[in-house]
This record gives structure tokens, sequence and C-alpha cells, in this order.
């Protein structure tokens, strides 16, 4: 199967950060690995899941390498919160060694319509090291889903250059029936209304953490969740009750308002 294409380069998530204490990097310039997560998880879970959820999840459990991308323990413990099964073929580095029976193994797993994480090194598809998604293999070829490009020779070349220049390779196992495993706001959810007029944008609240949450969980906040009641967030919400005009009524516009009637139909949504 094909998954869902993310780019770590897409305009509306580049710039948010994607770091650890003493960095300065974003999504845009050090996410592959949680963007490539994403795709994975967004095709076997029932669920819509941008990069700027994989890069908090990752950073809040320390998965952000400093001065690097993401760690490669990041993998396994991402998919199994989606019930996704997720194995590291190899531990010590294997570029320049297609011989190695893990290129054999991860070959067979592709042939058995399961994906393949790649940690790649230096060579087409990086100057260091990049983490890609391999998705089907045909007559020598395999299709890939690249987090940082749309370039041909990045989205299908042969096995064997990929096999000369990968590093490290996780198989993600598709099931035939999968069990969708929702996540729960980690979050307690609001007993009083959440007003933008009454907040100030750039102070933390706890109960803004929530909204954000049910908002991303949906696809209409693309930030991270840092509880601050700013103009991003007022976006969000003013879309979802654009779209539920009952969670505003009887006023004829989005309130910016997250009352209770709002909080019912974001749990529903």
């Amino acid at each position: 199967m094909k998954p869902i294409k993310y780019l770590q380069t897409d305009s509306r998530w580049k710039k948010l950060p994607y770091r650890t204490k003493g960095e300065t990097s974003t999504i845009g310039s050090a996410g592959c690995g949680i963007t490539s997560s994403a795709m994975i998880i967004s095709s076997l879970s029932g669920q819509t899941l941008i990069p700027p959820y994989t890069a908090e999840w990752s950073m809040e459990h320390g998965y952000k390498a400093l001065n690097q991308g993401t760690s490669y323990s990041y993998f396994v413990p991402q998919l199994k919160e989606y019930n996704i099964e997720c194995r590291r073929l190899n531990v010590t580095n294997m570029y320049g060694d297609a011989s190695r029976p893990e290129i054999a193994e991860a070959l067979t797993e592709l042939q058995k319509g399961n994906i393949l994480i790649c940690c790649m090194g230096k060579g087409n598809w990086t100057k260091s090291g990049h983490y890609i998604v391999a998705y089907q293999y045909e007559n020598g070829y395999v299709y890939i889903n690249d987090p940082a490009s749309t370039k041909a020779g990045r989205e299908l070349n042969t096995w064997a250059l990929l096999a000369s220049q990968v590093k490290y390779i996780w198989a993600v196992t598709i099931p035939e029936k999968h069990n969708i495993v929702l996540i729960q706001n980690p979050y307690p959810e609001p007993e009083k209304s959440i007003n933008y007029s009454k907040l100030i944008s750039n102070v933390v609240q706890k109960d803004v953490k929530w909204m954000q949450w049910e908002l991303k969980r949906i696809g209409l906040y693309i930030g991270l969740t840092d509880g601050k009641f700013g103009p991003v967030t007022k976006a969000a919400l003013d879309t979802f009750q654009s779209q539920h005009p009952e969670t505003y009524a009887p006023k004829k516009s989005p309130d910016s308002n997250c009352g209770p009637t709002t909080r019912k139909y974001l749990k529903q949504s």
C-alpha cells in the first residue's frame, strides 16, 4: 500500500520547533523521522496525524537527539501507541554492505507487502543522515515516500542503490485487519468555558492545552500544545465553530468561546 505523503517542509509546519534544550531546529530542518512516522500512522490507524503531533510526542518523550534528528529508539514506541507493529532489523550500521542478512530480510518484508523505515547514509537521499519510507518493491525497483523531496529519483529507484546506502532499517507490519487504538486526550477537560477575549494570549493555561489537543486531533490546529490561546489557536477554534453553528447559537458567528456545547462537539468529532 502507498502511505499518505507528508513533507517536513510543508509551509503549515516547517517552521515549528522540533528541538531539545540548546537547539533551534525545526520540523523542516530535522523532522524527517517524525514525518515518516506520521505518514505511517495516518495510513494505518484510521486517524489523521500530522507531523506537529508526532514531533511533540517525540520531544515530550526524549527522542529528539541533541544536534541531530530523531533517535533510533523512537519508532518502535511511537508506532506502538497506535497498535502498529514495528521491528528494528539491525543495531549496527550497515552502510555500504548490501550483503548483510538484514538487507535480504528487509526485501522480504517489502515483498510481503509491509513497509520499511530506512535511515539513509551519504548518497542519493542525503549528505549525512535522513529517514525515508519504502513501501513497494517491483522488478528491482523500490517506491519511496521521501519526507524532504518529491524528486523522481528519490521517490523511485533501484533496490540495489537503496541497499548500498542504507544505514538502519525498521520493518512495519501491515495486518490484514488493523485494530484502531484511539489515543485519549492527556489533559483534563475544562470545567469552565475558555474564552479568547478573557485570556492573555501568551500565558499558559492547562484548559487551553485540552482544547488545542482536540483541535489538533481533527487536523484543525497545526501548532504545539503549549496552552497559549493565541491567534493560531483562535483561528482553529473559529474554524471548528463555523463547521458546527450550533456551538455558538444563538449568535450569528463563531464567538471564540469553548463552552460546554463546543467541548461536546469537539469530543464527538
